[in-house]
């Protein structure tokens, strides 16, 4: 199996004269490389997630009981399952 790295294609152009040119076209270029996290970088940014993002369905169904909406709860549950 040929992949798009080491692929290279030839592809047919008309100049402004109107003969063909050839040309190679290569991979297109990357972005920016990102440097990798240490461990403080990770957790300084896992602190700015919002706890509720990884709360199940239960939990959200608490949280709205104990917000003031125990008629919800029930309701709540069904739907998030």
């Amino acid at each position: 199996m040929i992949t798009f790295d080491i692929l290279m294609v030839n592809t047919q152009k008309s100049n402004m004269s109107g003969t063909d040119v050839t040309e190679k076209s290569k991979k297109p270029p990357r972005g920016p490389r990102i440097p990798k996290m240490t461990a403080e970088q990770r957790d300084a940014l896992d602190a700015l997630v919002p706890e509720c993002l990884s709360w199940n369905p239960e939990k959200v169904a608490t949280w709205i009981e104990d917000i003031g909406f125990p008629q919800y709860k029930a309701s709540l549950s069904e739907v998030l399952k």
